[in-house]
């Protein structure tokens, strides 16, 4: 079992939060184990069970580690990778704040596992654009599967604007990986055909089945665990 409170003295001015979280049962005697065993950093009781059920926990000890962005990287984590985990994600880079007017989509994308499409210009031009694609079922869902939507004037966000060429009077589509990192800014186009193939060149490329297989289950031998497969939606 790591020593935690080493872990934290040794990583919290890299900006290692720990938080320890105490089952209901027994939650009478937490002060008196935190006081016993030193402990420095927050500890809280799981007051009927809400955090256990949250995070799927079915044994104890148990590791979750959620990123500097706040998404869940790794759940269930043994005691021999926990602070080989943590030091891995403490090197990763700051994440860059992301504009208001992509935060909402951003953090959808990142759930969804999608890019983020900005329809920046003219609001009677944006509602050409979508009637576009909402015309045809099969074009429909392919842009709400692969993109998170977001609309806004030159105006309203003048840094996103600028950033990718929208001026006044135009419509520009601007495509984002989920972090809300411009990849590509170009006009939008004036019929179906020319849209779609824009779409298709700016989708998350998509995955092969069988090398995240290969890939989950090298995992799997190497932490000594079992390989869930998810037939389904991402989310």
């Amino acid at each position: 079992m790591p020593k935690l409170t080493e872990l934290y003295g040794k990583h919290k001015d890299q900006g290692l939060v720990l938080i320890g979280v105490h089952s209901t049962k027994g939650g009478k005697n937490m002060a008196a184990f935190v006081n016993d065993k030193g402990i420095t950093y927050p500890v809280a009781i799981d007051r009927d069970g809400a955090t256990v059920g949250k995070y799927f926990v079915d044994g104890y000890p148990d590791y979750h580690v959620i990123d500097r962005s706040g998404n869940l990287r790794v759940a269930g984590l043994s005691n021999g990778e926990v602070e080989r985990t943590i030091e891995a994600l403490l090197a990763e880079p700051a994440p860059t704040q992301v504009p208001s007017a992509l935060a909402k989509a951003s953090a959808n994308a990142i759930r969804k596992d999608k890019r983020i499409m900005a329809m920046i210009g003219d609001p009677d031009a944006r509602k050409k654009l979508e009637a576009m694609w909402s015309k045809d079922r099969a074009m429909r869902k392919f842009v709400t599967n692969e993109f998170e939507i977001v609309g806004f004037t030159a105006e309203e966000e003048t840094d996103l604007a600028k950033g990718a060429n929208a001026a006044a009077g135009t419509l520009r589509l601007a495509f984002y990986d989920a972090n809300a990192t411009l990849l590509a800014a170009t006009n939008a186009p004036g019929n179906a055909e020319d849209l779609t193939a824009l779409l298709e060149t700016h989708r998350i490329p998509q995955k092969v089945a069988a090398d995240l297989m290969a890939k989950a289950l090298k995992q799997a031998t190497t932490q000594k665990k079992r390989v869930l497969v998810h037939l389904g939606a991402p989310w």
